[in-house]
């Protein structure tokens, strides 16, 4: 089971930039990344700033919002879960 855990481990930071870009509709840059374990899964990360996504080669623009310290969290259970979201 350990195996299958680091194998598909869901919390990477470009897993996380892809997925908030995802549910927001814009750029992600995220400056510090880390995986937390115990007590529950996910990830901590630092310096998330939320760009209007760019449109064709123009550059992306100011900040939609800034945040210091994002901090997700799940359960052992839920990492078996076929869909995950972020709401």
């Amino acid at each position: 089971m350990l195996v299958l855990l680091a194998v598909n481990w869901p919390f990477t930071r470009e897993a996380m930039t892809k997925q908030l870009e995802h549910a927001s509709s814009t750029k992600v840059e995220v400056r510090g990344f880390r995986s937390t374990y115990f007590p529950y899964p996910g990830c901590v990360l630092e310096g998330v700033t939320f760009r209007p996504a760019a449109v064709a080669g123009a550059k992306p623009g100011e900040p939609i919002i800034s945040i210091r310290r994002l901090t997700i969290e799940s359960t052992f259970a839920g990492l078996f879960r076929k869909t995950k979201t972020i709401r």
